[in-house]
């Protein structure tokens, strides 16, 4: 049962906002419930900027947060005792006459959506959902480095820095996933004492679980609802415009079939430079350069639509098996230093044999990773 209570607000001269104030719970025929305290605001006349300064404004004087679920789709939940559904990206179609600046907005409200569908997920401890966040997370900074040239410096730091932020607020919980669910278990009692590794598992997971709870405050704080609400308001006003008109900022407005190549040909450049030599690079170079390829990628996948399928998932066959390569060694070195929180001796043993498990398994696909380097080297760019 739900109570409304609505009026209309006016917050700047021609616009015109319906408010409603719902109040009431959710209940399901075996008695569980959840409540509901909610303020929809529905745009009826002005421009939709306005939504969101009136959101900011209530922010200042209470703790709301954003909730991008109907009440129909929490209901269901309830009812099934289902789990959030997890939200995964899709690639937005543009048009090679679309401006960068109107793509720009479109990729960022796609990815915005992207980030808020996937927080329900991530504040129920599902793993699915804290990756999802955090794909969405890196694709919005490698979207906006892509494009920086273009952007005021004052707006792309801003940016950068709270996405920096939400990602750091996240990432212990992903790492501990990958630790806890992809190293431990495959190994399990086949190379280290079984009570030890019971003991791994038990520690790995209460280090899971607390990382997950640090994740959750940091979706649950008013800093993390302010970063989302001002992201969204300034990719719905574009506020990149608000800069003097430049060569660089010209760009903006021009077609994206002629910019894109451009963009893609510089990020390419960059993961060739970071490859050369790769038999002698040590573990930060190698990681610098799976940084370049996860740019690179996204970029892909952020204009790829512009050209050729085809030409597309064949330069992506060669790109995505190095990334992956340089990813699972990357995992594999962000566990010394998760092994190194334990406190037993045991459990640091333990430990210590499933990263050196692993850590042979990243040193015999060496030639591997190197076969896909020299086949990424090769690929042909198909812009």
């Amino acid at each position: 049962m739900v109570e409304r209570q609505t009026f209309l607000l006016s917050p700047r001269q021609g616009t015109e906002i319906e408010v409603a104030f719902d109040r009431g719970e959710i209940r399901a025929p075996d008695g569980t419930t959840e409540p509901i305290r909610e303020i929809e605001l529905e745009l009826k006349r002005g421009e939709t900027v306005v939504v969101w300064d009136v959101a900011l404004r209530l922010l200042e004087v209470a703790p709301v947060r954003i909730e991008t679920r109907s009440k129909g789709e929490r209901g269901y939940c309830l009812v099934r005792g289902a789990r959030p559904p997890v939200a995964h990206a899709h690639r937005l179609d543009l048009g090679r006459k679309m401006t960068l600046d109107a793509a720009l907005q479109a990729t960022g409200r796609r990815l915005m959506a992207m980030l808020l569908r996937n927080e329900a997920g991530a504040l129920d401890y599902m793993p699915e959902g804290v990756h999802q966040m955090r794909i969405a997370v890196r694709r919005l900074r490698a979207v906006l480095a892509a494009v920086r040239r273009m952007l005021p410096g004052e707006h792309y730091r801003w940016a950068k820095d709270e996405l920096k932020w939400l990602g750091s607020g996240l990432g212990a919980a992903r790492n501990w996933d990958v630790f806890a669910l992809s190293l431990v278990d495959p190994v399990g009692g086949t190379v280290a004492d079984p009570h030890e590794m019971a003991r791994l598992s038990d520690a790995a997971e209460d280090r899971r679980r607390a990382a997950h709870g640090q994740a959750r405050e940091t979706i649950l704080s008013q800093r993390y609802t302010a970063t989302i609400m001002r992201l969204a308001r300034w990719f719905e006003v574009r506020g990149w415009r608000d800069q003097p008109v430049n060569e660089e900022s010209a760009r903006l407005m021009a077609p994206l079939g002629e910019v894109a190549p451009a963009i893609l040909r510089r990020l390419h450049k960059k993961a060739m430079k970071r490859s050369r030599h790769f038999a002698a690079l040590n573990p930060v170079q190698r990681h610098r350069l799976r940084i370049a390829l996860k740019k690179l990628r996204y970029a892909t996948e952020f204009l790829g639509g512009l050209y050729g399928r085809r030409a597309l998932a064949r330069y992506g066959r060669r790109l995505r098996p190095l990334q992956d390569d340089l990813g699972h060694a990357n995992d594999v070195r962000a566990a010394q230093g998760l092994v190194a929180e334990f406190g037993g001796a045991a459990t640091e043993r333990a430990g210590g044999i499933v990263v050196g498990w692993h850590g042979r398994e990243v040193a015999d696909a060496e030639a591997r990773t190197r076969r896909h380097v020299r086949r990424f080297r090769r690929a042909k760019p198909f812009w």
